[in-house]
């Protein structure tokens, strides 16, 4: 899939170690958590470090110019403010005189279930009550997410949730490359033609989760209700 989109001019810097691209969130999150674990971040002085690092291999990879593809599902949850968000903008001016966010938007009665399974696998404990959605609600809020990566000087576009990619892959990507296409100007269908042997995260049913969080809670577990 790279290798199809520098083909068509879209090109995706290759200092990042992983598919997701995650080593931003860790670099310019107040709060990196686990994420910022994965990148050896311990303090203050790692995070510093490890911007310094890839500013510098951004800078030159990218001195060529051209258009460039960065990812990472992390920026979302993991950049809370807007003084992060500014300085990871500012920061990528310096490299990028042109920056467009593409944010893919999901419908918050499919994300709420995915946070709290996610949560669950992570060792959580917490039902999916009120409480819990009061707690997550920040992610619910689309309006209060656009206002924070819109004030930056970045072109913001939203990608509104395909509801048919859970049936139709391929209709999934093809919106995402529509996307891309129109705001790079660049004609990049049919540049996704590889798809993982397993997904990045692997859902798992109800059931299996409640039995799995009663676990995380120190029991013993309830008797399983069904498939798992």
């Amino acid at each position: 899939n790279r290798e199809r989109l520098a083909g068509a001019g879209l090109r995706v810097p290759a200092v990042f170690a992983g598919p997701n691209h995650g080593e931003l969130a860790a670099a310019y999150s107040a709060r990196p958590g686990s994420v910022g674990e994965a990148y050896g971040i311990t303090g203050p002085h790692d995070q510093a470090a490890l911007r310094e690092r890839l500013l510098g291999r951004l800078q030159d990879e990218m001195a060529d110019g051209g258009t460039w593809l960065i990812t990472s599902e992390h920026l979302a949850s993991r950049l809370r403010t807007r003084d992060e968000i500014a300085a990871l903008v500012a920061d990528l001016h310096g490299v990028a005189p042109r920056i467009h966010v593409v944010a893919h938007v999901r419908r918050p009665d499919h994300l709420l279930p995915s946070l709290w399974g996610e949560a669950v696998k992570g060792g959580g404990a917490r039902p999916m009550d009120a409480d819990y959605v009061a707690l997550v609600r920040r992610h619910l809020d689309q309006r209060a997410f656009a206002r924070r990566w819109s004030k930056h000087g970045a072109r913001l576009v939203l990608l509104p949730y395909l509801e048919r990619y859970r049936r139709e892959p391929q209709a999934y990507e093809d919106g995402w490359l529509d996307v891309l296409g129109r705001v790079t100007g660049l004609d990049v269908q049919g540049c996704f033609v590889e798809r993982a042997e397993r997904p990045a995260n692997t859902s798992l049913p109800l059931p299996a989760l409640e039995y799995l969080r009663h676990l995380n809670q120190g029991g013993r577990g309830p008797a399983p209700t069904g498939p798992a």
